[in-house]
């Protein structure tokens, strides 16, 4: 096996090495590694879809569960930053995490869809100039954001039924949550 230093790599090099060896198991979903390394491709291409680059960061509101494994690895296959954070934040604490991190992308599901929505819009507001709890050294270092593009938005809901999809400052959208 050649030296890999990629995480993600890895996924790749399992899959063409042992495609119909079980890779993952959450609950009663089962995922061989060809079929981990065929999701974790398509969200990744989804997220260079949807505008994200090399070396920025996305922000994972996610619980432990098979999208938490399957996001991460799409967000490192896309030469990105993964911002894993604790999916029992407040919308405040998410806010700070938010405008702190940098994060051009936020993803969660079902369980975190109103605290991100609340931390998204209070980084808008404070991008927006208006007064905010989040503290002005956060503020000063608010990254743009890009927008969401309806392509991923409409992707996501072909792929993960449950993972909501939120860009920091612009909008929310869910798929299927």
């Amino acid at each position: 096996m050649p030296e890999l230093h990629d995480l993600a790599r890895l996924v790749s090099s399992a899959a063409a090495e042992r495609p119909d060896a079980m890779a993952v198991v959450a609950g009663p979903t089962r995922l061989t590694w060809a079929d981990l390394d065929d999701e974790v491709s398509r969200l990744a291409t989804g997220l260079g879809r949807a505008g994200v680059v090399a070396g920025q960061r996305v922000m994972l509101v996610l619980g432990n569960r098979l999208e938490l494994v399957t996001t991460y690895l799409a967000v490192l296959r896309a030469q990105a930053v993964a911002v894993p954070v604790n999916p029992a934040s407040t919308p405040g604490e998410l806010a700070r995490m938010l405008a702190d991190s940098g994060s051009r992308l936020v993803l969660g599901d079902a369980a975190t869809l109103g605290g991100v929505r609340e931390a998204v819009a209070e980084v808008a507001r404070a991008r927006a100039g208006e007064q905010t709890d989040l503290g002005e050294d956060l503020v000063a270092r608010l990254v743009e954001v890009e927008r969401l593009t309806e392509a991923f938005r409409q992707r996501s809901e072909q792929l993960h039924g449950k993972v909501l999809l939120s860009v920091a400052g612009s909008k929310t959208c869910s798929s299927g949550a």
